[in-house]
């Protein structure tokens, strides 16, 4: 988003918001997509536990042939799309503009996107984490070095941007079919005619096991779409500034995804293969570890955010007012480890059903909070003194209601997972 702060001959918290607008937009596409990679991993890593390579293989096919006829629907009704998704998250009429350009160039970056979803979730499952570590750097590298060159050097701006994207997603395709063929083609063309054959079969347990996590990554969708619609009605300068401090928390939640991915392989392999001390084992060292990274991250921040948010923007004043809500973001780093690890073990499991109820209830919390603290306070004339607060400070309203969503996951699951640890399995 530094880029951002140098083209379109706008104000920096302009090109910030319409570039967080334009990202939350494609995130709440992409969230409800992800069960492509969250099903795939978990079901993959049973067979692969069971040594069953035919199934790991079916499955391989079912994933992208859903990734491709999501991606066509999306691609047809994309005018649609971009009209209500602007519409809904507001935002001044420069801000809607610029989002528009940005989605209408993103969009091609589709078809790639949600094959890369099944793609790395059946290496996941197959026990392969480096393949996908690999492909995502080379998907940032194309994607800041292309981005650059477009944005400022041929003065495309946001628009720019957004085939920046494209680029690399098509790019890291390429290179994870590549790596397909190259690694697993041993275990995928022995067994893909009768693969071919029976693609009809198991599709009832992957759709059902997909349901509740499209489910559950649609509310989680709505949440954080939510929060971003919500800091827009504030302010351009509020939406700037949330969406520089949600930098931090989503760049720490890509690096931890390697942990809950860890999380799905691991346990996925040991439910395959019956093996009940594993399994406990392994869900005892991952908590741990996921605890670890959590106050790592939470202490880095304490001491070198300001360097971090530099990085997107160089705005004294935006700074200045994220400095007041940073805490919320150190909090919430601390809280949410627990949710994101118990996510990847039950998807390992393939126990679904616990994460949706999770996100259902929180959800409902989380929405609540909002209308009480963010938008009760500014219709009332004369807020009581719990509210007065959040009527002269809404954007705080918005960060403890996120925060309250994340505890309440945290807490929901706590229950399932202890009892799923404590339960013999095998």
């Amino acid at each position: 988003m530094a880029i951002a702060s140098r083209i379109e001959g706008v104000s920096v918290a302009v090109a910030l918001g319409a570039l967080s607008i334009g990202v939350a937009i494609f995130n709440f596409i992409y969230m409800n997509c992800y069960f492509l990679r969250m099903g795939t991993t978990g079901l993959t890593a049973q067979s692969y536990g069971a040594h069953n390579y035919e199934q790991s293989s079916r499955l391989l096919i079912q994933s992208i042939f859903v990734a491709l006829t999501l991606a066509v629907l999306i691609l047809v009704f994309q005018t649609p799309i971009c009209d209500f998704s602007t519409q809904i998250m507001g935002g001044s009429g420069m801000v809607r503009q610029l989002v528009r350009e940005y989605i209408y160039a993103r969009i091609w970056a589709l078809p790639a996107s949600l094959m890369l979803f099944s793609i790395f979730g059946w290496f996941m499952g197959m026990q392969d984490a480096k393949s996908p570590l690999y492909v995502s750097i080379v998907t940032n590298v194309v994607n800041v070095v292309v981005s650059y060159y477009l944005a400022l050097e041929r003065g495309m701006g946001v628009a720019g941007i957004a085939w920046g994207t494209v680029a690399a997603q098509w790019v890291s395709l390429t290179m994870a079919l590549l790596i397909l063929y190259i690694k697993f083609s041993s275990v995928i063309f022995p067994h893909l005619r009768e693969a071919l054959r029976g693609a009809g079969k198991g599709l009832g347990r992957f759709f059902s096991v997909n349901r509740d996590i499209f489910f559950r990554s649609f509310l989680l969708c709505c949440t954080y779409t939510m929060f971003t619609q919500v800091s827009a009605s504030i302010g351009d300068v509020e939406l700037a500034v949330n969406s520089l401090l949600m930098q931090l928390f989503m760049f720490y939640g890509y690096l931890f995804d390697g942990v809950a991915y860890a999380s799905e392989s691991l346990v996925g392999k040991y439910v395959g293969r019956r093996v009940g001390r594993g399994f406990r084992l392994s869900v005892k060292w991952l908590i741990r570890w996921a605890g670890m990274v959590a106050l790592c991250f939470a202490v880095f921040y304490v001491f070198y955010w300001r360097e971090v948010l530099m990085l997107f923007g160089n705005d004294d004043a935006i700074i200045t007012m994220a400095s007041k809500s940073l805490p919320y973001v150190i909090v919430v780093i601390l809280v949410s480890f627990l949710p994101y690890i118990i996510d990847g073990i039950l998807v390992g499991m393939a126990r679904i059903r616990p994460l949706r109820n999770a996100v259902f209830y929180s959800s409902i919390l989380y929405m609540v909070l909002i209308g009480v603290l963010v938008y009760l306070p500014q219709h009332l004339s004369e807020p009581v003194w719990v509210l007065e607060f959040f009527a002269e400070h809404p954007n705080h309203g918005l960060w403890v209601a996120f925060l309250t969503f994340t505890l309440g996951r945290a807490l929901y699951l706590a229950g399932p997972m202890w009892r799923i640890y404590k339960s013999p399995l095998y």
